[in-house]
């Protein structure tokens, strides 16, 4: 999620069983409010990370902020 200064962010929501990308808006990252179609990007790169409950449970044990993607790129090594 992209969250911008004003506290309204851009939302992608993965739908696995449709197998598609939903973008929405939010004021509170939980909301979904609809987007008008001259706010939505032209291209948007994502990455998908699955995270063991495990590993989150030692993740915060460690003090890793799990909602930081820097963190679990770094904690996870990922390239």
């Amino acid at each position: 999620m992209y969250r911008s200064v004003d506290g309204t962010g851009i939302k992608l929501v993965f739908l696995a069983g449709r197998g598609s990308v939903a973008i929405t808006r939010t004021t509170s990252g939980w909301d979904h409010l609809s987007i008008s179609a001259d706010h939505l990007p032209e291209e948007v790169e994502y990455r998908i990370i699955f995270i063991e409950n495990t590993s989150f449970e030692k993740m915060t044990e460690e003090g890793i902020d799990t909602a930081d993607m820097s963190s679990l790129i770094e904690y996870f090594d990922l390239q």
